[in-house]
């Protein structure tokens, strides 16, 4: 991992932010001692389109669910060393655990950092096959999960357009567009107690709760 040259970024608004950043570097680079994957895997060739990714500590396991996490920081801070310490428990459950870079703005205006974020979850599509992940379309057989912000947020309910994922040759990732959508109204019906919601109930509810809309739509 690419902790060594590592470029310098921007002061924290948090002033709590930096301590948390130094605690779970420490964290990451514990877990990398004993970590088993493939790190700074380029999907691009810009510094930061990079992924690292972690698999289970025993071989042999085939179709492995995925978990893709795009670190938070508003699209102007953070990276992917920042996350190592969260691969073990994920792996351990068996699945794979992927860390993923994406370009920072001021240098890389949006949308850049989101582009960065489709393309990363393309290669992964294409790839994560040699790690024995599982690459079928149909998104109810695997996991695709996104983090850390709402950027992160959008990008799930982006995923499912075909505007931006059908240039990147991968139509067929389209199939797990009603799972995404099932899920979603199933959290919400966990919220409000309640059985499983319409899309529209669905929505209605988040928008009370004062939270942003999702592939429930």
């Amino acid at each position: 991992m690419s902790f060594d040259d590592l470029p310098p970024l921007p002061p924290q608004v948090n002033p709590d932010a930096q301590s948390y950043i130094d605690r779970v570097c420490a964290l990451s680079r514990a877990a990398l001692k004993t970590a088993r994957g493939e790190f700074d895997i380029a999907y691009g060739n810009d510094y930061w389109q990079k992924i690292d990714v972690f698999v289970p500590s025993v071989a042999g396991h085939q179709n492995l669910p995925v978990l893709c996490f795009m670190h938070g920081g508003a699209w102007v801070s953070g990276s992917k060393e920042w996350m190592a310490f969260m691969a073990a428990p994920v792996t351990a459950l068996p699945s794979i655990f992927v860390s993923v870079n994406y370009r920072l703005a001021p240098a890389a205006r949006f949308p850049a950092a989101m582009d960065d974020c489709f393309d990363a979850l393309a290669w992964v599509y294409r790839n994560i096959a040699r790690f024995n992940g599982d690459s079928r379309p149909d998104l109810r057989r695997r996991t695709f999960g996104w983090c850390a912000s709402r950027g992160t947020a959008d990008i799930t309910h982006r995923s499912v357009s075909r505007s931006w994922l059908a240039p990147r040759g991968h139509q067929s990732m389209l199939r797990g567009e009603r799972g995404l959508r099932h899920a979603c109204q199933e959290s919400c019906a966990r919220k409000s107690r309640g059985p499983h919601l319409s899309a529209g109930t669905c929505a209605a509810r988040r928008r009370r709760d004062g939270e942003p809309d999702h592939v429930c739509q």
